[in-house]
C-alpha cells in the first residue's frame, strides 16, 4: 500500500478499479449487504445559519462497526474501528427511501475517520429520535445496498466467509471516494419495560370501585344480622 498523500495512477476499465501499487483490482455490484451495528445513540438538537437562512440541525449520533466484514481505503493501509455515525431527516417532499453515505475525513473537529450519513425519510426519523429521546431506543441495526468496492477475487465469495469492503479512489489517486447507499433495512431495539415493584398491583388490574366496596359492606351486615337472630331465636328456646 502506498502511503496518504502520495500520487498514484487510477484507471476503471469494464467497471475494474486498477490502482497503481495495489496487485489486485477492485469491483463493484457485489450481492452482498452491508451491515451495521450501533451503540451510544444520543439525540442532538439545534440549528444551523447557512447563507443567511437557519436550517434544522437536528440530529442521532451514535457509533458503529461493520457486522462480520471489515471496512478499508482502497489503496491505504489499516481498517475502520468505530464509524461515526449521523442520522438525519430528509425533506418532507423525498420519496421513501433511507440513503446512506459512508466515506473517509482526513481532517474533521472530531478527530477525522471513517463516517456514516444516514438520511430517514421525517415519519422513520422522528419515531426513531423520540426512542432515542426518551432513552429507551438501546442499539441500530442497517443493511445496505451500497456502491462499495471489494477485492476481485472475493466477489464470489459465499454468505458466510467475510470479506473486506473499500472505499474507491479519487482519479487523483490520493483522496478516498465516499460510497453511496440504500438503506434496506434499519431497526431499533427498545429497551424492555421495567418490572413492577413487589407487592405492587399490575396496572391492568381494574381498581375496587365505591359500588365494590358497598356491596362488601352490605354483606357483611346481612352476616352480623343473620347471628343475631339466631342469638335471638336460642335465648327465647331457653
Amino acid at each position: 500500500m502506498v502511503e496518504t498523500g502520495a500520487t498514484r495512477q487510477v484507471a476503471m476499465v469494464q467497471g475494474l478499479l486498477t490502482i497503481e501499487g495495489v496487485p489486485e483490482r477492485f469491483v463493484q455490484g457485489f450481492g452482498r449487504r452491508l451491515r451495521l451495528s450501533a451503540g451510544d445513540l444520543r439525540h442532538v438538537a439545534g440549528v444551523a445559519s447557512r447563507d443567511g437562512r437557519l436550517d434544522d440541525a437536528t440530529r442521532i449520533l451514535g457509533r458503529a462497526r461493520l457486522v462480520g466484514d471489515r471496512l478499508q481505503r482502497a489503496g491505504f493501509a489499516g481498517e475502520a474501528g468505530q464509524i461515526g455515525l449521523t442520522l438525519r431527516s430528509l425533506a418532507p417532499s423525498e420519496d421513501g427511501r433511507i440513503l446512506m453515505l459512508l466515506g473517509f475525513r482526513d481532517d474533521d473537529a472530531d478527530g477525522g475517520g471513517f463516517f456514516c450519513d444516514i438520511f430517514a425519510p421525517p415519519p422513520v426519523f422522528e419515531a426513531l429520535s423520540d426512542a432515542v429521546h426518551a432513552g429507551t431506543a438501546q442499539a441500530l441495526s442497517v443493511s445496505a445496498a451500497t456502491s462499495l468496492w471489494v477485492r476481485e477475487s472475493q466477489r464470489d465469495a459465499v454468505p458466510d466467509l467475510p470479506v473486506d469492503w473499500h472505499l474507491g479512489l479519487e482519479p487523483n489517486g490520493r483522496d478516498s471516494t465516499p460510497a453511496r447507499g440504500r438503506v434496506e433495512t434499519l431497526e431499533w431495539h427498545l429497551a424492555p419495560a421495567p418490572s413492577p415493584e413487589p407487592g405492587a398491583p399490575a396496572e391492568d388490574e381494574p381498581h375496587e370501585t365505591t359500588a365494590d366496596q358497598l356491596s362488601a359492606l352490605n354483606w357483611s351486615l346481612k352476616q352480623i344480622a343473620l347471628v343475631l337472630t339466631f342469638l335471638l331465636i336460642v335465648v327465647a328456646l331457653k
